[in-house]
């Protein structure tokens, strides 16, 4: 049986904008502090340097470029910062 790809995650902005966010679990993700792979809604406006709670984790966007997986969708790394 093959693993889903995809674990979803409440991604939290600004204490005001929330939305589910999908962690790509076809990448290793063991350490948040060296960054993941995730996927979250554009209405959400993640840019780069945008920092926001993603499934009780301080986060920071690293890079962020077009999801070819999820329509309307941005496929974002970040890392974790305290």
């Amino acid at each position: 049986m093959r693993e889903p790809r995809w674990a979803p995650f409440l991604t939290i902005v600004d204490n005001q904008h929330y939305g589910q966010g999908y962690r790509d679990d076809s990448l290793s993700h063991t350490d948040y502090k060296k960054g993941i792979h995730i996927s979250l809604e554009n209405r959400l406006n993640i840019k780069i340097d945008t920092e926001f709670d993603y499934g009780g984790h301080k986060m920071k966007a690293i890079n962020v470029q077009d999801c070819s997986e999820f329509k309307n969708h941005c496929y974002i790394f970040a890392r974790e910062i305290l």
